[in-house]
């Protein structure tokens, strides 16, 4: 039973039950200021809680697994070892966050939510933590669970839960096509013919063009402002999406410098450590020396942290960047409805005043560098995901992580293919 991000995006949870034992797949936040819980997360809570599978490292994933864990100490919490080693540091960034967001609350005398946990909820979430390998079955109750590679970033896991006789296969976010920092995904022989299939539906609508076409266009477009003097700014996620334009432009423009700033950089520098063959920083490649840099750093590329524009350093990069007519933003990822970056793409083309969040409230800057999306999206689309179905066979579908409308299109796509589908509330086989 999905707890959240079923038909939205973000605070995915799914609920398992057999034999006694309750296990969570993913505790995500949900996004927003402030960011919440996963929506029907109260109904974890209402028996036994057994263990949490978290699928890869996003916030939208994870970053309720503190909070699980203070209101169940015993919990156990499962991941690979590359997602196992990268969460700490993204509690550790939400933590800061809502502290930041409780601060401003107080400075206003607004009596919102308090912060969902703190740095002590943090370190005790680390201590539960159980690595685990892809292909490697673990006993938890009377289930057991098997990794295998998703694809999408470093570490992502799908997940095939065994129940006695019946089989549930958890995609988590999953991608088809290699990246640079990761391979695509590989359905194993044990989720083959599964009773059900929880698939992610972020792009079911989507026809993606090749990606090496769109790696492509990204290229010449910063070597088209690198020629003329510019400078390029690409609002990024800090875990995966930074670390793909930092080798993309290594690749392809080894002779543009390349600032990475943010929670960013620490992550690429966690990347590195976990798989020595990235060499994300090194060369022309550099971690950004603010405040310096944001005025004397005049030709190149700028990869930062927040990747909507809702925060961190990219803000003040956008404040400078922006106003420049021989300098570029572009944007490289997905933008919730309500985010300044879904704002500025917008307002792409027509041009005018942005307004950005900052310190003191807002500032109002005029748009005069060029503006374009650049998407190298790292979920599989809609072809992508009828491979999905197609290999593993299973015998019903639930569509999660999604759009609503889009998810009903693409059930009607998978009735045409004679592929059995499954609305998403309680499954019982």
């Amino acid at each position: 039973m999905p707890l959240g991000g079923d038909d939205h995006i973000g605070g995915s949870c799914l609920l398992v039950e057999a034999g006694g034992t309750r296990i969570l797949v993913d505790a995500g936040l949900r996004p927003g200021d402030p960011g919440g819980p996963p929506r029907d997360i109260a109904r974890a809570f209402d028996g036994p809680l057994d263990a949490v599978v978290v699928t890869h490292a996003h916030t939208d994933h994870c970053g309720y697994v503190p909070g699980l864990v203070a209101r169940r100490p015993d919990l156990r919490v499962v991941a690979t070892p590359p997602t196992t080693a990268l969460m700490p540091a993204m509690w550790t960034d939400a933590v800061k966050v809502m502290a930041g967001r409780e601060r401003g609350r107080a400075r206003w005398g607004d009596a919102g939510a308090a912060a969902l946990y703190g740095r002590d909820d943090v370190a005790a979430a680390v201590r539960r933590c159980e690595e685990l390998a892809f292909g490697a079955p673990r006993g938890i109750g009377a289930l057991t669970v098997e990794l295998f590679p998703a694809g999408h970033v470093l570490g992502a896991a799908g997940v095939v839960v065994h129940a006695g006789g019946r089989r549930v296969v958890v995609t988590g976010d999953i991608s088809g096509f290699r990246q640079e920092t990761v391979d695509g995904y590989a359905v194993p022989e044990s989720a083959r013919g599964a009773d059900l299939l929880v698939m992610e539906s972020t792009c079911c609508a989507e026809e993606h063009d090749d990606r090496g076409m769109r790696v492509g266009e990204l290229v010449r477009a910063v070597a088209d402002v690198h020629r003329g003097g510019g400078r390029v700014l690409i609002p990024a996620f800090a875990l995966g999406r930074a670390q793909e334009l930092a080798l993309i432009m290594k690749r392809w423009l080894p002779e543009v410098p390349v600032r990475i700033d943010g929670m960013a950089a620490d992550l690429s520098a966690e990347f590195e450590l976990l798989d020595p063959s990235l060499r994300i920083l090194g060369g022309g490649t550099a971690v950004a020396a603010r405040p310096g840099e944001l005025d004397t750093f005049r030709t190149g590329v700028v990869i930062s942290t927040s990747g909507m524009l809702t925060g961190g350093p990219a803000l003040q990069w956008a404040r400078r960047i922006l106003p420049e007519p021989g300098s570029a933003l572009f944007i490289s990822g997905y933008q919730d409805e309500e985010s300044p970056g879904r704002a500025l793409r917008d307002l792409a083309d027509t041009g005018g005043e942005f307004t950005l969040p900052d310190r003191a409230g807002e500032a109002t800057v005029p748009v005069r560098a060029r503006v374009a999306t650049m998407r190298l999206s790292a979920h599989a689309d809609r072809r992508g995901l009828l491979d999905v179905v197609d290999e593993v066979a299973p015998g019903r579908t639930m569509l999660v992580h999604g759009v609503a409308h889009r998810q009903r299109a693409f059930r009607e796509t998978l009735r045409v293919r004679d592929r059995a589908t499954v609305g998403t509330g309680a499954w019982r086989p």
